[in-house]
């Protein structure tokens, strides 16, 4: 009786809100279920047939979600996910919730979750997945998290307690991901991707484990992908990067999306598919060619005539693959960019990081860039840093958002791109000017 009551109250939570149009409904109802019954995750799992997917890292996780998620709805199979991005513990219980019967039964083959790195200790104490995705390891709002390190240790913990019964996918080429995933008896498929995306030799600013994590060692390096992302061994001990590797990112020419990243979250999504669902016919490409970008991740919006390119941009190593991608998009002299930086909690309340993007990249032509968000001026500061002359003739700070973007929209010509480069709270705002309507 506890269990209906629950479930009972939960689902009436979440008709209210979206009736009301008070949001999505993808925390409420999950914090309700774990106020009123604090296992229910276990109780309801614990029996159902539903194959459980997990995936982790600082960056990717939703789009990954969503490539796993296409490729087994076209193979056939009834899929669920927390598809608002809601991936702390309470959007978890109420992604199931909203797939669970009032006597318990879920309705569905297949949870593909993405997991907050900080929750993913308390998600995997209450239920067992049968797959998981390490995707990497980046510093990430260093307020709520701490550094790398930190999380590294609560994730070796876990994995430290899973069993056969769950497939762990890891990223081969990052060296601290490489490293705890030694600590589980899990079974381990390493991933990378394409040899020719190791274009890089130096060493960037925005790495975060650059010594070798058995002996401390500094890491030698053959060539990079990005960030510490790369081919790596330890001159001192026997530490080094997998022989043996699962590769599928030829299939990014296959998706619409654009990117290294990219390259890893298919690779990464591919390797999860074919390893967990070995039964399945899997018609990769075709899922692929028909998936739309999640929203925020390169998404295009259409708005006033032009295109607007969303770029969801948290982090250095996040924020200096979005230039990457954009830079290809303002080789069009037509093409405009708006960046804009928030320090709200999603966001985090530290913005230092922005001083080890490498905006120099974006401003290298002397390109008009249009900046707002509520920390504008911050934004505007960093970007002065990369003139030559500290003359912000070509920056256009805008303390308010919705101005910035009808005036980056109206430079932008008619059919031609706007380049969006947003924190997550800011992007939300943005998109909300450009749709009419909340996301979450």
């Amino acid at each position: 009786m506890r269990l209906v009551f629950t479930l009972l109250a939960a689902k009436f939570t979440d008709s209210i809100i979206r009736i009301l149009s008070l949001g999505s409904g993808s925390t409420w109802p999950g914090h309700l279920a774990l106020a009123l019954y604090p296992n229910i995750l276990k109780k309801i799992t614990q029996d159902s047939d539903a194959k459980i997917i997990l995936i982790a890292g600082t960056n990717g996780k939703t789009t990954t979600s969503l490539i796993i998620k296409s490729i087994l709805e076209k193979s056939g199979l009834n899929v669920f996910h927390n598809e608002e991005g809601a991936n702390l513990l309470n959007g978890i219980t109420t992604a199931f919730i909203r797939r669970t019967s009032l006597t318990g039964s879920i309705s569905g083959d297949v949870a593909v979750l993405e997991v907050d790195e900080n929750s993913l200790p308390h998600v995997l104490n209450e239920l067992i997945p049968h797959g998981i995705i390490f995707l990497n390891l980046f510093r990430d709002q260093l307020d709520r998290y701490g550094e790398v390190d930190i999380v590294a240790h609560k994730w070796r913990a876990v994995l430290s307690l899973l069993t056969k019964d769950t497939t762990v996918v890891v990223n081969a080429d990052d060296p601290q991901l490489a490293h705890i995933s030694r600590s589980t008896k899990a079974p381990i498929i390493p991933f990378t991707i394409d040899p020719s995306y190791f274009s890089k030799k130096e060493q960037s600013h925005d790495v975060d484990s650059t010594y070798c994590p058995e002996c401390g060692t500094k890491l030698s390096y053959q060539s990079y992908t990005y960030s510490h992302l790369g081919d790596y061994a330890c001159s001192k001990c026997s530490f080094t990067r997998a022989e043996s590797m699962q590769d599928y990112s030829h299939f990014l020419s296959d998706s619409h999306l654009k990117g290294i990243y990219n390259a890893y979250n298919i690779s990464a999504a591919v390797t999860l598919v074919k390893s967990v669902f070995t039964s399945i016919d899997t018609d990769i490409i075709s899922a692929l060619k028909a998936m739309k970008p999640a929203f925020g991740r390169q998404e295009v919006i259409d708005y006033k005539g032009r295109k607007v390119l969303m770029l969801l941009s948290k982090n250095p190593v996040g924020f200096n693959q979005s230039i990457a991608v954009g830079n290809d998009m303002l080789k069009d002299k037509k093409n405009r960019v708006l960046v804009c930086l928030n320090d709200r909690i999603p966001d985090g309340r530290d913005i230092s990081w922005i001083w080890d993007v490498e905006f120099e990249q974006l401003y290298k032509e002397g390109r008009d860039i249009y900046v707002s968000g509520d920390r504008a001026t911050s934004m505007g500061v960093r970007l002065q840093y990369c003139t030559e002359t500290g003359n912000m003739e070509n920056i256009h700070v805008y303390q308010d958002l919705a101005e910035a973007v009808e005036a980056s929209v109206k430079d932008t010509s008619t059919g031609n791109t706007l380049v969006v480069m947003a924190t997550y709270s800011a992007m939300l705002e943005v998109r909300k000017i450009l749709v009419g309507r909340k996301l979450l």
